[in-house]
């Protein structure tokens, strides 16, 4: 059965490697992770040619940052959402758009914190539709679920799922899930958050603090979309 290994980075984000049969690397994080990364793969029993697929959860360089770098080490295929590819392969971030108080506060520091662009790559799988990782050696699949970007995915594997930014912990209750500080289409938000529910999950990764009970998640989000 495929595991999960948080990875702590900097930017207060994390990536992940799912571990079976061979390994998935989920979001790279900033430019300057992919060392950091690896060691922690290898500290995993993972090694760099062990590693059979890049997933990047969306656009945002704090997630897709090392792409590149980490294509370049693993020799690994990349694959991001169709709706962000465009972002990978300019290099440029996309949009933030805050809707929750705390966005609007931190919004201008962010943009003037990210970088102007990232190491511009080309990615090699664009998915627009549920992925399959049996091919790549991991029991699980790669499903759509648009609203903080157009093209956010999350990964599912075993009786988890990685949902890169689509659900967030707070600043100081990482472990308590919410409403997206940043989100191109609330409502789809929403809708995705209810996607990622059917799939029953008994934990959920996030970009930004988590882990994550189902419960809580379904909790958070009983009332329906933030919308600013």
């Amino acid at each position: 059965m495929a595991t999960i290994v948080p990875v702590p980075l900097r930017s207060m984000a994390q990536a992940f490697l799912v571990r079976d049969e061979r390994a998935v690397i989920v979001d790279s994080g900033p430019p300057g992770s992919a060392q950091r990364i690896l060691l922690a793969a290898s500290r995993a029993g993972v090694a760099p040619g062990d590693v059979a697929l890049i997933v990047i959860t969306h656009g945002h360089s704090d997630h897709s940052g090392s792409a590149a770098e980490l294509k370049r080490l693993t020799g690994a295929p990349v694959a991001i959402g169709a709706a962000d590819a465009g972002h990978l392969r300019s290099g440029l971030d996309p949009a933030i758009v805050p809707r929750r108080p705390v966005g609007r506060l931190l919004h201008p520091l962010l943009v003037r914190a990210a970088p102007e662009r990232i190491e511009a790559l080309e990615p090699d799988i664009e998915v627009s539709a549920p992925l399959a990782l049996d091919e790549f050696g991991v029991a699980g699949q790669v499903l759509p679920i648009p609203g903080h970007t157009p093209g956010s995915l999350a990964v599912f594997a075993g009786d988890e799922a990685i949902v890169g930014d689509t659900i967030m912990g707070g600043l100081l209750l990482r472990r308590r899930p919410g409403f997206p500080m940043f989100a191109d289409d609330p409502e789809a938000v929403y809708r995705s958050v209810r996607s990622i529910l059917a799939h029953e999950p008994r934990l959920i990764h996030a970009g930004h603090g988590g882990p994550f009970t189902a419960e809580a998640v379904g909790h958070a989000f009983a009332d329906g979309p933030e919308v600013s």
